[in-house]
C-alpha cells in the first residue's frame, strides 16, 4: 500500500488543479448580504448529506455578506477533508441573483472498507525496528475496518492479530445519536498476548523478557465512551476503561515494580477526560490554524476489591501553524505531563519515546511521571499541493490524488522528571535536552505522510530517521 501511496511522486499524469472555493462574480455590492436559498451536494453515494451538512458553517436560510463567503467556503471545505470521509470537496455558488444565491458541493468519497492483511513491525517506531532488522518482531494478521458505516460516519472494525503482539477484539462508534447532531457514542474490546515485554529500561533502553513457549503477559482492556461536539471546533470525551492484566512470575523475579505491588495480576478501572480545540487547516499535515487538548485520567477508581493502582495524571498539548510568505510555514508546539507522585507501577509509566520525542533521540525512550517538551520547525513548499491521475486504475477513489512536498529545518527540546529511578539508572531523565536537524515531508491523499530526517542532538550523535506521521 506505501508503494501505491508514495510511487503517485514518480508515475503520474498532471491534472488541472481544483477549482478555486470562490464565489462567481455578481452585480451588486460585495458587502450587500446574500440569502442562502438552496445547498445541493453532489458525489456523496455513501454519505449522508446530514453528515456533510454538519460540518459546513453556513446553513440554508442563512443571510451572509457576499464578501465573507469565500471565506466561509474554504473552511467548510477543510471541515470536509478533515473528517477523513473524502478526498476532494469543493464548494461554489451558482444561480446567483440579487440578494440571493444557491450553493453547489462537490465531494470525492474515500474508499471506507479496508479488509486488508496485517504485516508491520512491533517496535515503537522504524528507526528502533530497523537497528536489529528481526523479521521475529512482526506483526501479521488480518484487519477488517468499515469508515463511514451506513453513510453515518460510523466506524465498526474487527482485528485478529499474530506474531509479536496478538491482539484479537472489536471497536465500534456512532458519532451523533441526537438529532442536534452533539452526542455520540462508542465501545471497544480487545484482548492481547506477548511472548516478550519491555520490563525496565536502562541507559534509556528497553529490557525484554521473552519466553518461547508460553505467554509472557495478557491483558484485556473494555472500553466506553460518550463523546460531545459543540459546534465544529469544539468537542469533549468521557471514557471509561476496564483492565486486567497478568504476566508470569519471572518478571516478578527480575523487576520490583512492574505491576503495584510487585504482583503477577493487576486490575482496575480508569477514567479521562478528553477536551479540545481543533482549527487545523489539515489534521494529516496542518500548515494553519492551532490546536489545543487537555487530557485528564485518574487510573483506580476503588471499586474493586483488589485495585491496588491509584494515580492521576493530566496531559495537555498546544500547537499553532502560521503561513509566512508564499512558501514558507513555520509551526510550533508545547506539550506536557504532570502526574501524582504517590508510587507507580512501571506498566503505568510513561515519559518521552512512545510516540513522541524531541527528534533524534528516537532510539531512545525517557520513563519519567513529569514531562515538557517544545518543537518548531519552519517549512519551505518545494511542491505546492496539486492533483494529479493514475489513468490505469478505473477507480475516482484511487486514481486521483493529490501531492506536496516540503523542505524543512527544526529543532526540539525536552525535559523528563523521574522521581522513582533516578539519573543513574536513566541518564537522559532529569536533564534539558535537545534535537535540531533538516527534513523532507512527501503528503498525499488517504493522509498519507512520508519524513525523511537527518537530525543531531545534544549528546552529539546524529541520524537518518523514517517516519509515517506529520511531526507537529
Amino acid at each position: 500500500m506505501l508503494l501505491h501511496l508514495f510511487a503517485g511522486l514518480f508515475f503520474l499524469k498532471q491534472t488541472a488543479g481544483p477549482p478555486a472555493d470562490s464565489s462567481k462574480k455578481n452585480t451588486f455590492d460585495s458587502s450587500a448580504y446574500v440569502k442562502i436559498t438552496s445547498i445541493n451536494i453532489i458525489g456523496n453515494k455513501v454519505t449522508k448529506r446530514y453528515i456533510i451538512l454538519r460540518e459546513l458553517n453556513f446553513k440554508e436560510g442563512d443571510s451572509i455578506p457576499y464578501r465573507d463567503l469565500p471565506t466561509r467556503f474554504l473552511k467548510s471545505k477543510q471541515n470536509l477533508l478533515n473528517s477523513s470521509l473524502f478526498n476532494f470537496a469543493n464548494i461554489d455558488t451558482f444561480d446567483t441573483r440579487f440578494g440571493s444565491t444557491k450553493i453547489m458541493i462537490r465531494v470525492s468519497e474515500r474508499w471506507y472498507t479496508w479488509p486488508v492483511p496485517i504485516f508491520e513491525i512491533a517496535d515503537r517506531n522504524f528507526n528502533t525496528w530497523w537497528e536489529t532488522k528481526d523479521l521475529s518482531r512482526i506483526n501479521y494478521g488480518f484487519f477488517l475496518n468499515r469508515d463511514n458505516f451506513r453513510g453515518r460516519k460510523e466506524r465498526f472494525a474487527l482485528i485478529a492479530q499474530f506474531g509479536y503482539y496478538e491482539q484479537y477484539g472489536f471497536a465500534y462508534s456512532i458519532p451523533y445519536i441526537d438529532k442536534k447532531q452533539r452526542q455520540g457514542i462508542g465501545m471497544s474490546f480487545v484482548w492481547t498476548r506477548n511472548h516478550e515485554i519491555p520490563y525496565a529500561s536502562y541507559l534509556n533502553k528497553l529490557l525484554y523478557y521473552k519466553d518461547h513457549s508460553s505467554y509472557a503477559r495478557r491483558e484485556l482492556s473494555a472500553k466506553l465512551n460518550y463523546t460531545y461536539r459543540q459546534g465544529i471546533y469544539n468537542s469533549c470525551m468521557l471514557e471509561g476503561k476496564y483492565f486486567n492484566g497478568y504476566v508470569e512470575d519471572t518478571i516478578q523475579k527480575l523487576t520490583t515494580d512492574y505491576f503495584q505491588g510487585n504482583a503477577r495480576t493487576m486490575e482496575f478501572f480508569q477514567v479521562h477526560l478528553l477536551s479540545k480545540r481543533d482549527c487545523r487547516d489539515s489534521k494529516a499535515y496542518p500548515l494553519k490554524g492551532y490546536y489545543l487538548d487537555c487530557d485528564i485520567n485518574k487510573v483506580g477508581l476503588g471499586i474493586l476489591q483488589d485495585e491496588k493502582v491509584d494515580l492521576w495524571y493530566v496531559t495537555a498539548s498546544a500547537r499553532k501553524y502560521f503561513k509566512l510568505s508564499d512558501r514558507f510555514y513555520l509551526a510550533g508546539s508545547v506539550r506536557g505531563k504532570v502526574s501524582s507522585r504517590t508510587e507507580q507501577p512501571y506498566y503505568t509509566q510513561r515519559g518521552l519515546g512512545y510516540g513522541d520525542y524531541v527528534r533524534g533521540y528516537e532510539y531512545y525512550v525517557i520513563d519519567g511521571q513529569h514531562f515538557a517538551l517544545a518543537k518548531t520547525g519552519v517549512k519551505y513548499e518545494i511542491i505546492k499541493p496539486h492533483v494529479a491521475k493514475f489513468d490505469f486504475f478505473p477507480s475516482e477513489k484511487f486514481n486521483t490524488f493529490h501531492y506536496a512536498l516540503y523542505a524543512e529545518i527544526f529543532a526540539d527540546g525536552a525535559y523528563v522528571e523521574d522521581d522513582l529511578y533516578g539519573s543513574s539508572a536513566n541518564p537522559l531523565a532529569n536533564q534539558y535536552l535537545y534535537g535540531y536537524g533538516v527534513g523532507l515531508d512527501y503528503v498525499t491523499y488517504y493522509d498519507a505522510v512520508l519524513r525523511l530526517e537527518y537530525s543531531f542532538i545534544k549528546s552529539g550523535e546524529n541520524g537518518f530517521f523514517i517516519h509515517l506521521w506529520a511531526p507537529i
